[in-house]
């Protein structure tokens, strides 16, 4: 019985992963983005607490980010996320299957990385740069 569990788990996991995707996904996000960029013109900010949603993120940074971003620009569309684990549920893969970042995933974990370089490698982005994955550990003397 625990192969059924598995099998079921794993097909699970592929319709999630295919939702993210969905079109209305990114186009909902890019109208979000314009709709921050003009409540900033005309000074009608929602509550940053109110900004928060799941798409690639564990909790609800990909919509905090999203806010943050239509704040200040987007301007150098490069990230660099430390911790990543393998790059799938994390902060920034929103940002690079929605609006063309590209960067590092940086992760001492060996396993993730291999997994989040095959995920990339099978959800490739048509237009954008592949992002790359390092595996090391972020210390007091290689920080810099």
């Amino acid at each position: 019985m625990g192969w059924i569990k598995d099998f079921l788990k794993r097909k699970f996991y592929i319709l999630k992963v295919r939702n993210r995707f969905a079109a209305t996904v990114q186009i909902g996000q890019r109208q979000l983005f314009l709709q921050y960029q003009n409540a900033k013109k005309n000074n009608q900010l929602p509550d940053f607490n109110d900004t928060g949603f799941r798409v690639f993120s564990q909790f609800e940074e990909d919509g905090k980010l999203l806010f943050i971003l239509a704040m200040t620009g987007m301007k150098n569309k490069t990230f660099l996320e430390i911790g990543s684990d393998d790059g799938i549920n994390s902060n920034c893969a929103n940002l690079v299957f929605n609006f063309g970042y590209h960067g590092l995933f940086l992760d001492g974990n060996e396993r993730a990385v291999k997994r989040g370089e095959a995920f990339y490698k099978k959800y490739p982005h048509p237009y954008m740069y592949q992002p790359k994955f390092r595996c090391a550990k972020v210390t007091a003397e290689n920080i810099n």
